[in-house]
């Protein structure tokens, strides 16, 4: 496990990124961390929250509120496919930057390990068990990863891994996700697109500080 943690933190170093460190915080033998579950091929369990700020009539407030707009459906599966792609860039890029450095022998071991495909079920999506039901009513023993994405801008996008569970927030962009075109798994990491904020918050559920 920590040769698999080290090696996502040499894909970031290797993507000219600032350094990262070890979270302490994170103990790599719970047996509901991420990560674990991610290479073991089992499906992870997301419940995303599309949020959006209004103000309060009465105390002209500004207040973040779920977003129930006609944008929904589509805010939502656009939420997901930035989740689904800044963990698998992690796995991806690891894999590309073994090869193109011909180690893949020295690497044999690390490889056999990262899936091919991160495995997320998104619980309260469309097709999900929940439809749109908010991550705050929800079991929380039935989420192993929890999602904000915020249709306005963050100055940063918090992250916590508690009990096993992690989650953390990103700025949903529609017209800059970072997303490559037709699903190419060579990422497109824009600056402070959704993609390049969700990615690092990604990064920390994983293990790197």
């Amino acid at each position: 496990m920590k040769r698999l943690v080290w090696g996502l933190l040499f894909c970031f170093f290797a993507a000219h990124s600032e350094a990262w460190v070890f979270l302490d915080s994170v103990n790599p033998n719970a047996s509901g961390w991420i990560l674990p579950k991610i290479i073991s091929g089992r499906s992870v369990h997301v419940c995303i929250d599309v949020v959006d700020r209004q103000t309060n009539p009465v105390s002209h407030r500004r207040q973040t509120v779920p977003y129930a707009g006609e944008h929904l459906p589509e805010y939502y599966q656009q939420a997901a496919k930035v989740t689904q792609a800044a963990y698998q860039s992690w796995f991806d890029n690891l894999r590309i930057q073994i090869r193109q450095t011909k180690r893949k022998k020295e690497f044999k071991d690390l490889l056999a390990l990262m899936p091919e495909r991160v495995a997320f079920s998104f619980i309260n999506g469309p097709q999900g068990e929940y439809p749109y039901i908010s991550c705050e009513q929800l079991p929380a023993q039935e989420i192993d990863l929890r999602i904000r994405a915020t249709l306005f801008k963050q100055s940063s996008g918090g992250y916590a891994v508690q009990q096993g569970r992690a989650s953390f927030t990103f700025w949903l962009q529609p017209q800059n996700m970072g997303l490559a075109e037709d699903n190419d798994p060579q990422f497109v990491i824009k600056d402070r697109s959704s993609l390049q904020i969700a990615r690092h918050e990604a990064g920390h559920t994983l293990g790197l500080g």
